[in-house]
C-alpha cells in the first residue's frame, strides 16, 4: 500500500469523503470545483511541486481559504519554513502516524470551522451594529425637527410678546427653551454616535500655533 492509499482509508475510516489528485494540475481543478474543508498536499507530486500547488490556491480568492496541510518526506527546515510560507498551516512527515494524521487532520478541520463561525458572527454583529446606526440617526432626525420647533416658537414668544406674558407664564417658556435645548443636545450626541460606530464620523481638527500657545 502506498502512503496515498493508507491516507484515503484512514481518513474515510472517520467518515471523511475524500477525492484524490493524482498530480498537482489535477489538485487545483479538484479543488476549484469541490471547495474541501482539507486538503493534505504532497510536496513532490507530478508536474508541479506543492509548494506552487498551494501558492496558486492561496492567490485564487475561490480556494485561498482551505487549509492546506503538507505531507512529505522532507523534515529539513528549508522545506518545513517554505511549506508556511506558501500558506501552509501544518506540516506531516512521512511516514507518518495514522493517531498523528487524525489528530492535525481534526484539529485543523475544529479551527477552521470557529474560524468561520467567528467570521458569521463578525458579520451578523456588523450589520447590526449598521441597522442601530440606521435607526438612530433616522429617529435622531425625526426628534430634531420638533425640537427646533418647539425652541423656535418659545424664542419668538420670548422675544415678541415677553410684555404681555404673566411671570409665570415667561417663566414657564423658558423651563420649556432649556429642556428642549438639553433635548437637541442629547439627540445630537446620538447622532454623532451613531455616525461614529458607522465610521462617518468626521472630525476637522483646527490649526493652531503650538510655539505661540507655549510662548504665552
Amino acid at each position: 500500500q502506498t502512503n496515498l492509499d493508507v491516507l484515503c482509508k484512514l481518513l474515510e475510516a472517520e467518515g471523511c469523503k475524500v477525492a484524490v489528485a493524482p498530480n498537482g494540475t489535477m489538485a487545483l481543478r479538484i479543488a476549484g470545483r469541490v471547495r474541501p474543508d482539507l486538503i493534505l498536499l504532497d510536496v513532490m507530486m507530478p508536474d508541479m511541486d506543492g509548494f506552487e500547488v498551494c501558492r496558486r490556491l492561496k492567490q485564487d480568492p475561490a480556494t485561498q481559504d482551505i487549509p492546506v496541510i503538507f505531507v512529505t518526506g522532507q523534515a529539513e527546515t528549508e522545506a518545513v519554513v517554505e511549506g508556511f510560507r506558501t500558506g501552509g498551516v501544518d506540516y506531516i512527515v512521512k511516514p507518518f502516524r495514522s493517531e498523528e494524521v487524525l489528530v492535525r487532520v481534526q484539529t485543523h478541520l475544529k479551527m477552521d470551522r470557529l474560524h468561520r463561525e467567528l467570521e458569521q458572527s463578525n458579520r451578523r454583529i456588523q450589520e447590526a451594529s449598521e441597522r442601530k446606526s440606521r435607526f438612530l440617526a433616522n429617529m435622531s432626525h425625526e426628534l430634531r425637527t420638533p425640537m427646533n420647533a418647539i425652541i423656535g416658537f418659545t424664542g419668538l414668544v420670548l422675544r415678541r410678546g415677553a410684555d404681555q406674558l404673566s411671570e409665570q407664564h415667561r417663566d414657564n417658556l423658558v423651563k420649556v427653551t432649556e429642556s428642549a435645548r438639553h433635548l437637541l443636545n442629547l439627540i445630537n450626541d446620538i447622532l454623532d454616535l451613531s455616525k461614529i460606530e458607522a465610521g462617518r464620523m468626521e472630525v476637522n481638527p483646527p490649526r493652531f500655533d503650538v510655539k505661540g500657545l507655549m510662548a504665552s
